[in-house]
């Protein structure tokens, strides 16, 4: 069987760069285990990623890898939601619906699901994380580190001063109170080729200045063609 990251394009991954100036190396299996959260979970690709990155800042110290961490986050793909302490013998929300079979093989799909299935599937998402793991995509939740569905969103905001909601759709997305104060671009996406992504899309202070330098002036034509 191929390990993970093989079932990934061999593409060059960004870095996310945070406000603190610490900075995380995405990898190939941090793109497939994103795609395979997205892919279950519904909603907004973008919304997704970028809720998943700025949650990610405040939890970084707990999780070596942004894999790690997606695992943990998202009920899809979190081996606790399959046969760990929430449904395995003995969890807490064992014999309830969280926890049904059919729950449990939806989660059991996502958690195994391809690179080449999600993209026959849902290619819309496979493109949102490939752009965004290469800062091509636009941040559209600006500040966002939760989502949850409508119901329980509005439970959360009923009981939670401070808290507050960036976009309603399947889900809403919502900016928790510690996260209220962040700068406008807390976390961005630096990609290949001078990429930068945040709520804008741009290039990287002097990347075109670089790119004039280190092109020759006058390079050297194809003599095969002459």
């Amino acid at each position: 069987m191929p390990q993970p990251n093989t079932l990934v394009p061999a593409l060059v991954w960004g870095v996310l760069h945070f406000s603190d100036g610490t900075a995380y190396q995405l990898t190939s299996e941090d793109v497939l285990w994103a795609a395979r959260s997205l892919h279950c979970e519904g909603g907004p690709p973008a919304a997704n990623l970028w809720t998943l990155s700025q949650r990610f800042t405040a939890y970084r110290q707990h999780f070596p890898t942004f894999t790690d961490f997606i695992q943990n986050f998202s009920q899809c793909v979190n081996p606790d939601w399959i046969d760990g302490r929430f449904c395995g013998p003995g969890g807490s929300y064992e014999g309830r619906p969280e926890c049904s079979e059919q729950a449990i093989q939806v989660r059991q799909g996502a958690s195994s699901i391809s690179w080449a299935e999600i993209a026959a599937r849902k290619p819309e998402v496979t493109q949102a994380t490939t752009a965004w793991a290469q800062g091509r995509l636009k941040n559209p939740v600006l500040r966002s580190t939760n989502w949850a569905a409508p119901s329980v969103a509005q439970s959360y905001l009923d009981r939670v001063p401070g808290a507050s909601i960036i976009l309603k759709a399947d889900n809403w997305y919502l900016v928790e109170p510690w996260a209220q104060a962040w700068k406008r671009d807390h976390v961005r996406v630096h990609g290949p080729g001078g990429r930068v992504a945040g709520t804008a899309l741009q290039r990287a202070p002097g990347y075109e200045l670089l790119s004039r330098l280190l092109t020759p002036i006058n390079p050297l034509r194809n003599l095969s063609q002459s």
